[in-house]
């Protein structure tokens, strides 16, 4: 074999050098490719193994779930646009900034900064849409409420977690200002929170400590977790000695405190984050997927956004998984039926119907106080009630069982 004039001569067979080097280009591309589809067949099937299939977003350069309610994601302009949480687009990556503001303790408002109004624009959250509507609110409350422990209830306190001075008082003919500090208790009517418990700190500042009170202002689960999540689907996340766990609405610890993060269960599934990796578990804390996702946000419908491999994306749960869900949510389910008649009682506000037996869903219609209304079926701390055109569940604690007086019939005279 010798070469001459970029050419391999063997025998009388002569072969360009620049041919047997496209040819090896090619080769190796060709290699290269089949690996690929190889490589990328084999992590289809881990993943369909591991309980879901993975689709990239190729325009998410990142992501973060708002609020629980919807995820405001991030593209390679650095503009924010909006996904509903089973990671459908809704709003095109035009905003400066996306956020939730607190304007009083148990009121979240959820707005954007952007190009089309100078003003802040509300978001509705259920469908992930920018309203017209301008937000004129505070960004920070100058008054949050707190559990005040050596008190036993609810007071508002400012955000240096000072309260309001006494008002000056006479004595005599001289004005004499208190310099004690006036602490009153917060009135339900003041918050008008919904039906359900609600997480409180003990304090916005220091040593701070959470436990969760009732629409009432009653406190009901004991101030002694270190961060506190909102009820959803019957379940709360809460922190404790640097773990995360779950709580049912009695207080009782049902998941052990063992996860580094955690979101609220939604149709029975959570997504969690264990020795750094993120997986979904269902409610008898069964892994539902493998735990190997660098974050999976709050999702609904077996759909969740996450990020695999420094990419976000789709993860879908496989129907072998989603059936699981199925049948352990119908083992779970225990709705008693009824047929009573009840009677709406509150403190004078109106009571939320809601689409499912879960504070956080979404809200039908309002029932005024004083309402005589039908029980049909009772699920947990939740009723199934019809009342005008609409059907939804409300919550038990505001309503009662409707006495039904008994008047005697007149007896006729015996001669």
């Amino acid at each position: 074999m010798t070469y001459q004039n970029g050419f391999i001569k063997i025998g009388k067979l002569q072969i360009s050098i620049k041919f047997v080097l496209l040819a090896a280009a090619i080769l190796v591309l060709l290699v290269a490719i089949i690996s690929g589809v190889a490589h990328q067949s084999k992590m289809k099937k881990e993943r369909q193994i591991a309980g879901y299939s993975f689709e990239e977003l190729k325009e998410i350069k990142d992501a973060e779930c708002i609020g629980e309610k919807f995820i405001a994601y991030t593209d390679s302009s650095d503009k924010k646009g909006i996904m509903t949480l089973d990671g459908t687009i809704t709003e095109k990556a035009e905003q400066e900034d996306i956020f939730a503001v607190s304007e009083k303790w148990g009121t979240v408002k959820f707005v954007c900064e952007g190009p089309r109004s100078e003003y802040m624009l509300l978001i509705d959250p259920e469908k992930g849409e920018i309203q017209k509507k301008q937000y004129h609110g505070t960004i920070e409350p100058e008054e949050i409420a707190i559990w005040a422990e050596e008190l036993d209830c609810a007071v508002f306190v400012n955000k240096n977690e000072e309260t309001t001075t006494v008002p000056t008082t006479k004595e005599g003919d001289t004005e004499v200002t208190s310099t004690t500090k006036k602490i009153e208790a917060i009135k339900p009517a003041e918050l008008m929170l919904s039906a359900g418990l609600h997480p409180i700190s003990n304090s916005v500042k220091k040593n701070i400590r959470y436990g969760y009170v009732n629409a009432d202002l009653q406190l009901v689960i004991a101030i002694k977790y270190d961060e506190a999540k909102a009820f959803s689907d019957g379940l709360a996340a809460v922190k404790k000695d640097g773990k995360w766990g779950y709580i049912d609405e009695t207080g009782k610890s049902v998941i052990d405190f063992q996860y580094d993060d955690a979101y609220g269960f939604v149709n029975g599934l959570a997504p969690v984050q264990r020795n750094g990796k993120w997986g979904i578990i269902n409610k008898n804390n069964e892994d539902m997927t493998s735990f190997n996702l660098e974050k999976i946000l709050q999702g609904k419908d077996g759909k969740y956004v996450a990020k695999m491999g420094g990419k976000w994306g789709i993860l879908t749960l496989n129907e072998e998984t989603m059936s699981q869900v199925n049948a352990t949510s119908k083992v779970e389910t225990t709705t008693e039926t009824a047929d009573d008649e009840y009677i709406v009682r509150t403190n004078g506000s109106a009571l939320n119907m809601r689409a499912a037996a879960d504070a956080n869903s979404a809200k039908i219609t309002e029932i005024p106080n004083g309402t005589a209304i039908k029980i049909s079926k009772i699920s947990g701390n939740w009723a199934y009630t019809i009342y005008g055109t609409h059907e939804g569940w409300v919550y038990t604690q505001y309503i009662e069982k409707a006495v039904k007086s008994t008047v005697a019939e007149p007896q006729s005279e015996v001669d």
